[in-house]
C-alpha cells in the first residue's frame, strides 16, 4: 500500500450529496484528516473505463455506501474489479437482506461468498447482533443530524400545528393517529412529499410529530418491530425543537434518549393523549429548557462525525 487513503465507493456523487442522510454521512467523512476519492459506480455503462483509474490495492480501506438494492445488482462487477482486496459496507437499511417480501432478502450471504467482506456497519445493535448471528463481522454506528440542520426554531406556544405527520400512511401507523382523534386531539396528516430543507421547515410548526413503529416485519418466519431501527426519524424530528411522539422500544437507549427530553415514548398508544396533555400544562420556561438541552445534545453529539472515524478505524 503506497499511501494511507479511503475509497469511497457511491451510487452517484449526485446522489450522496443531495440525500438526506448520505450527504451527512459525507460531510462526516469530508471533516477528517484524511485523504479520501470518492468513486461513483453509475452510470453503470461508464464503470469499466472509470474503475481502471482506481486500483483498489492502493487504499488502505474501501468504505461501499452503495444502496443495498445497488449491491444487490452489481456484486460481480465489484469481485472483478476488487480482485479479493476487503470491502467494508455502511448500510442503512439491513433489515431489507431478511425481510421475507423483499427483493434483496439473502444479499449479505451473497456478499459474503463472493467478495471478501471485512466489515459491516449498520445503524441499529440490534441488526447489527443480528448479522453476527449469521456469521458476519458487522457493528453499529449512530445515525444523527449534523449541525447545520439542529436549529431550536419557534418556541412552544408559537408552534401553529399541535400534532402533526407527514410521510407514508402505512397501516400501522394509523393506530396512534385514531386514538388521539379519538380522545379529540387533531392529527394533521399529509403524504406530500417535500425536498429535505422543507422537511425541517415542516417539522417546526409542529408542537409535536407522532409516528408508531411498533408493527413487525417478517424476517425468515420470525417478526421483528420495526423498532429495532427507526430511531433516526426521532432524533430528526427533536433536532428540530419539535417533541416526538413514539411507541417505547428497549433500544432507544442507545440512541440516547434520557439526554433528549423532546423524544416522549408511550408504551402503549393509548397513553399518547395524556403524554400530550400533560406536556400542554407544563411551563412554558420548562418547555423551552428541553427545547434547548435536547438540540443542544443532538449537535454537539456529531453522531456522523463519530460514524466516520468508526468507519476508517475499523472499530
Amino acid at each position: 500500500m503506497t499511501e494511507e487513503k479511503i475509497l469511497y465507493l457511491v451510487d452517484t456523487k449526485e446522489y450522496v450529496e443531495t440525500n438526506c442522510f448520505q450527504q451527512q454521512l459525507l460531510k462526516g467523512f469530508r471533516a477528517l484528516d484524511i485523504k479520501m476519492d470518492v468513486l461513483p459506480f453509475y452510470p453503470k455503462a461508464l464503470w469499466p473505463i472509470r474503475s481502471k483509474f482506481y486500483n483498489p490495492k492502493k487504499y488502505s480501506r474501501i468504505i461501499s455506501v452503495l444502496r443495498q438494492r445497488t449491491l444487490h445488482q452489481i456484486w460481480p462487477q465489484l469481485k472483478i474489479w476488487l480482485n479479493d482486496c476487503p470491502i467494508t459496507i455502511y448500510d442503512q437499511d439491513p433489515w431489507e437482506g431478511y425481510i421475507d417480501t423483499a427483493p434483496t432478502k439473502g444479499v449479505y450471504e451473497t456478499l459474503k461468498t463472493h467478495l471478501n467482506l471485512e466489515k459491516i456497519y449498520v445503524t441499529a445493535p440490534y441488526w447489527a447482533q443480528y448479522l453476527v448471528n449469521r456469521g458476519h463481522n458487522a457493528s453499529w454506528v449512530r445515525m444523527g443530524i449534523s449541525s447545520a440542520f439542529c436549529d431550536i426554531g419557534p418556541r412552544f406556544e408559537d408552534r401553529s400545528v399541535n400534532v402533526g405527520f407527514r410521510g407514508a400512511m402505512h397501516p400501522h401507523r394509523k393506530v396512534v393517529f385514531d386514538i388521539l382523534e379519538g380522545a379529540g386531539v387533531k392529527v394533521t396528516l399529509s403524504q406530500d412529499r417535500l425536498d429535505y430543507d422543507g422537511y425541517m421547515s415542516y417539522l417546526q410548526q409542529l408542537k409535536f410529530f407522532t409516528h408508531d413503529e411498533s408493527a413487525p416485519w417478517i424476517c425468515d418466519g420470525e417478526p421483528i418491530s420495526r423498532s429495532t431501527s427507526m430511531w433516526i426519524k426521532s432524533v430528526e424530528t427533536a433536532s428540530r425543537g419539535t417533541f416526538c411522539l413514539r411507541n417505547f422500544y428497549e433500544e432507544g437507549h442507545a440512541y440516547g434518549l434520557k439526554e433528549i427530553p423532546l423524544i416522549q415514548c408511550y408504551e402503549d398508544p393509548r397513553q399518547a393523549p395524556d403524554i400530550i396533555s400533560k406536556i400542554h400544562k407544563m411551563d412554558r420556561e420548562e418547555i423551552y429548557n428541553i427545547q434547548r438541552t435536547s438540540v443542544e445534545y443532538i449537535r454537539e453529539r456529531d453522531d456522523w462525525l463519530n460514524a466516520a472515524k468508526r468507519m476508517v478505524n475499523n472499530s
